[in-house]
């Protein structure tokens, strides 16, 4: 990169990681032989990164050092193997995408903003009828920037925390097993 580095994420199933930067691009390294593998030209400042677990996609968040880029939070998913813009969701926050995670079950996809919000989106082929990502929860009430988030290992539940050093939890379920998403 010739940039800030900010977004990585390691394959679940090989020994790669990819890398992600204020130069607009996404780069797949190969941990054996420390080198290159493949780079991703994308619209904007990359900040984050994730791998589906099944290893099918790589979800990128977008936004950089300038607040008032006009990608700032939005979201792309890349085919894992290609590289190739495989989906772009609706582009619902504009404020730089902080983090965001597949859940384990590979079902949602949970996407932290730098304007307080944590957004979950359901993936398409897992119950989800449409043939893009839709957004299905939309948690408010943190008081500073979403600094980092991470799935229950049953991905029923999330945790956020923030700039402001909070530490909250999110439920998708109720006891019954009935949706109802709420902190």
């Amino acid at each position: 990169h010739y940039d800030e580095l900010w977004g990585l994420a390691i394959h679940p199933k090989k020994r790669i990681f990819c890398t992600g930067a204020e130069d607009e691009t996404l780069r797949v390294w190969d941990m054996d032989k420390f080198t290159l593998l493949d780079i991703a030209k994308l619209m904007g400042p990359v900040r984050c990164a994730s791998y589906s677990p099944n290893a099918e996609w790589v979800a990128v968040g977008l936004g950089g050092k300038n607040a008032k880029h006009k990608l700032s939070g939005k979201w792309v998913v890349l085919d894992a193997d290609t590289l190739d813009l495989r989906f772009e969701p609706p582009h619902t926050r504009f404020e730089r995408v902080a983090d965001i995670k597949f859940s384990p079950d590979s079902q949602w996809v949970a996407v932290g903003n730098a304007d307080n919000g944590v957004d979950v989106y359901s993936v398409p082929g897992y119950g989800n009828t449409n043939s893009n990502f839709k957004r299905v929860a939309k948690f408010e009430g943190h008081s500073s920037f979403i600094a980092h988030l991470d799935w229950s290992e049953d991905s029923k539940k999330l945790q956020t925390n923030c700039g402001a050093h909070e530490l909250l939890f999110w439920k998708l379920y109720d006891d019954a097993g009935k949706w109802k998403p709420r902190q």
